[in-house]
């Protein structure tokens, strides 16, 4: 194939700065753009190779769909494939990763997967697209590990906290809900740079009942890290606040998110664009209602309340064909979505869920479920290992 004479003679920091702009988009418009000509190939950095290591590089937007029908991730008739999904374009890619033979997987962070190798228990950061791997300590022998390997670096500070950790930025925010009639704490983490001491995370915000009732939940919303909550005990309505606001002390309501529609579920939380998948709902909050226990969906400049899917879909003990509002929602669940499930509570309880292979291996290992919080940092990348612990180690 023959280079276009226009793509060929354009300047070197043309190039450069046309990528840039691309990569703070969507890493496979980046790709893209490289696959063009050589010209714009070689002079753009390759993502392989540092796929995990450089933040840039990551598929921020990006989640691995939940098939449904028990078809998890390495599950034989789906030959090695595993399909994902963009939440602002609605693009579906299909990769093959033969890595889900032995391995499985926990959690998803800025579209790398955290994987679990079946034989020894090694914490694995996968990047799905290039195909590059970040090997941690097997959670076997991380512990004693500590105390010998300098590379990593207990936190001494210790809370009881009911949700998972907030990313966001290089940053991470964990939420302290101290129950009904009570406040809830935001807390901020700093990651430190190498030969930097991990600081314990420090108090940035602090929400009174009387301005937001909890269950109090951080979500990533165009750019804007959003905190949400109730008005009051029964949570009758919904409110939510931008962080910035609230580190300030200021509580101005966001009376709108646009396209945008938020999923919130055991303490994960995900924006999507409503213009990319037809059955979303713009400007809206699908949430399991405290009161109600159902899966409703929130207007939010409206003020009213509405079901998000088909009851069936989620209650009934044989569900039919659902929208991908339930598959989007599943992504919020863990306790589901790295088993091929989607969240269908009455047929498959409330209880723990196994591993339909390589159960013995898999059981007493989670990154998902926490009342604990250690946070690790290895000085030779720039993440922060999280590893959330119940006690007593009975976990999934």
């Amino acid at each position: 194939m023959t280079t276009s004479p226009w793509a060929s003679s354009l300047p070197g920091d043309l190039v450069r700065l046309i990528s840039s702009r691309l990569l703070a988009g969507d890493l496979l418009d980046y790709v893209r753009f490289r696959a063009v000509c050589h010209p714009w190939r070689s002079g753009t950095a390759s993502p392989r190779g540092r796929g995990v290591v450089d933040p840039r590089f990551h598929p921020h937007r990006w989640m691995m769909l939940p098939e449904g029908h028990g078809l998890y991730p390495g599950h034989p008739k789906l030959r090695g494939y595993v399909r994902f999904f963009n939440l602002d374009t609605g693009a579906f890619v299909r990769v093959q990763i033969p890595l889900f033979e032995d391995h499985c997987v926990l959690d998803s962070y800025q579209g790398l997967l955290v994987l679990q190798r079946d034989h020894d228990t090694a914490i694995r950061l996968l990047h799905p697209f290039t195909g590059d791997v970040l090997d941690l300590p097997p959670l076997s022998t991380l512990l004693p590990q500590m105390h010998e390997d300098q590379q990593w670096t207990l936190s001494t500070w210790y809370y009881a906290i009911g949700c998972p950790p907030f990313q966001y930025r290089a940053k991470a925010y964990v939420v302290y809900n101290m129950g009904t009639g009570d406040v809830s704490k935001i807390f901020q983490i700093d990651t430190p740079q190498p030969g930097e001491v991990l600081q314990p995370p420090r108090l940035i915000a602090t929400c009174t009942a009387d301005k937001l009732c909890g269950p109090v939940h951080l979500v990533e919303c165009d750019s804007e890290v959003l905190v949400t909550g109730y008005t009051d005990f029964h949570s009758s309505k919904m409110l939510v606040y931008k962080l910035t606001d609230l580190v300030v002390g200021k509580y101005i309501p966001v009376t709108s998110i646009g396209d945008k529609a938020i999923f919130i579920q055991r303490g994960r939380t995900l924006s999507v664009s409503a213009k990319a998948f037809p059955t979303v709902v713009d400007d809206t909050i699908i949430i399991i209602h405290p009161m109600q226990h159902t899966v409703l969906q929130y207007h939010l400049s409206r003020g009213s309340w509405s079901p998000a899917t088909d009851p069936c879909s989620c209650h009934g003990t044989e569900p039919g064909p659902c929208s991908f509002v339930q598959h989007i929602y599943t992504c919020c669940n863990h306790h589901f979505w790295n088993k091929g499930l989607l969240c269908q509570w009455r047929k498959y309880g409330s209880g723990w869920l196994r591993w339909p292979v390589a159960a013995k291996l898999r059981q007493g290992v989670s990154v998902i479920y926490i009342h604990c919080l250690l946070l690790l940092v290895c000085a030779n990348t720039c993440f922060v290992y999280v590893l959330l612990l119940f006690f007593p180690s009975a976990f999934f």
